[in-house]
């Protein structure tokens, strides 16, 4: 399991979530904001709603990741497939890996920058 938050901007964060299951695809995720994707997506060069549209993706609603979403997402994955630890980029999530915490979740803390 790997949850990943990448910060370049408050207002521009990316939230990524793999699952690997013994026997099983991969079932991934991602929080990416609904308001912000076709802004990033010119910016980026990166067809982030196509991809949304054929469901490899999905978008939280507002400007930001909603972390509530993220956590949901987490949860209902937890139903299918019984994680063992969720890492997660400190920087930013201290609500967020909080929660996860009180879910029951192992959270691992996994830097992946320089303000981690």
């Amino acid at each position: 399991m790997c949850l990943e938050d990448k910060p370049e901007s408050p207002k521009r964060r990316l939230m990524t979530i793999t699952v690997e299951r013994p026997r099983y695809p991969q079932c991934r995720g991602c929080g990416l904001p609904k308001h912000s994707t076709v802004k990033q997506e010119k910016r980026d060069r990166v067809p982030f709603v196509t991809w949304a549209r054929q469901g490899l993706i999905e978008m939280t609603p507002g400007n930001v990741v909603d972390c509530d979403v993220i956590r949901q997402r987490l949860n209902e994955l937890d139903k299918l497939c019984k994680m063992r630890d969720v890492p997660i980029d400190p920087w930013n999530a201290t609500q967020l890996a909080t929660q996860l915490d009180d879910d029951h979740f192992e959270v691992v803390q996994f830097g992946q920058g320089s303000n981690t």
